[in-house]
């Protein structure tokens, strides 16, 4: 029997989403954004539970205005209101190109009331980037000010991505010897 101050927790965990890859039978811009809707909403509709965060990759794939992030940041947050969304690549200059954002814009060089490329966005993230500790927080888009923390990641590997190499296969990250 457990003990009458044992409360119960449900698990909360974050999804993440890359755009990046093609999806299996999207063959065509608007097969791609009506599967990842139904993928989100069978992710986001309860039956997992609370989701904490959901981050999007792969900002440098496909032009702005195809992500469809208002449409996309309306759905979840009609199912899981407390969601915090992030899209990597956040800040820069709005594109209808697909492609990185300049060098301008990578987290040592952001500042006060830059735009914003990829948004609605609850915060910002440029993996694997550091930010500064002097990292500004009010940003732009559509001449509007937005409050935006930035999410830092770390990577598992040395380089920027767990899958352009096996070295994380030959020398684990979290167990080493020390010398």
């Amino acid at each position: 029997m457990p003990h009458k101050h044992f409360v119960y927790a449900a698990l909360r965990f974050p999804f993440f989403c890359s755009g990046a890859v093609p999806l299996y039978g999207a063959h065509s811009q608007k097969n791609e954004i009506q599967f990842d809707f139904s993928q989100l909403t069978e992710l986001m509709d309860g039956r997992y539970g609370e989701v904490v965060e959901l981050w999007f990759d792969g900002a440098w794939d496909k032009p702005c205005r195809a992500w469809q992030l208002d449409r996309l940041y309306s759905h979840v947050k009609s199912m899981q209101p407390m969601c915090q969304i992030g899209v990597n690549h956040t800040v820069g200059k709005y594109s209808e190109k697909k492609g990185m954002p300049k060098k301008r814009y990578e987290p040592k060089n952001y500042r006060d009331r830059d735009p914003l490329r990829m948004f609605p966005s609850d915060f910002r993230l440029w993996d694997p980037n550091m930010c500064r500790e002097d990292d500004p927080k009010i940003y732009t888009f559509n001449g509007k000010e937005y409050y935006l923390p930035f999410e830092q990641t770390i990577c598992s590997r040395k380089e920027f991505s767990w899958f352009y190499s096996d070295t994380y296969a030959k020398n684990h990250l979290w167990i080493r010897k020390r010398s």
